[in-house]
């Protein structure tokens, strides 16, 4: 009889603890998916092309692809390098970063390593329709040391 007793109390014990789990899984919000082909603005495209980063993105079609799991993203830009960056979802920003070895600029003595910066907001226009809209910082690249964004899906 004790060890009818017990097994009722042990099944009884995970059986509320499964119960728990699903009640706080409830409240959980899953990050937005924003995974997929981005077609990026030709500006964009154009400014990153003549900076100092090593990212060469081409006229015709010029976009990336972010890879997403969670709230960890890569993003793999399609220029001929397919250049990568890693970054993080939190709730509607992006934050990418990535060391790079610059070409030209304003450097501060022989160094030419700097890290890159990509800033995203993810707007929703509705159902499915996302744009993304931010800012690439470049440190000491002269004139492109800030450069608009936006891409849409």
């Amino acid at each position: 009889m004790k060890i009818i007793f017990l097994y009722i109390i042990l099944v009884g014990i995970l059986f509320v603890a499964l119960l728990g789990i699903l009640k706080i899984g409830e409240t959980i919000k899953a990050p937005i998916d924003v995974s997929g082909k981005w077609n990026v603005n030709n500006e964009f495209a154009k400014e990153i092309s003549s900076s100092c980063t090593p990212v060469y993105l081409p006229i015709k079609n010029p976009g990336f692809l972010i890879d997403q799991s969670g709230i960890h993203l890569t993003l793999i830009f399609n220029d001929a390098a397919k250049t990568e960056m890693h970054g993080i979802l939190e709730k509607d920003s992006i934050f990418f970063s990535n060391n790079f070895t610059l070409s030209q600029g304003n450097f501060k003595g022989q160094d030419r390593k700097a890290q890159v910066n990509f800033s995203v907001d993810v707007l929703q226009h509705g159902g499915n329709v996302y744009q993304l809209k931010g800012a690439w910082l470049t440190p000491n690249c002269g004139n492109n040391d800030i450069i608009n964004f936006s891409a849409v899906r």
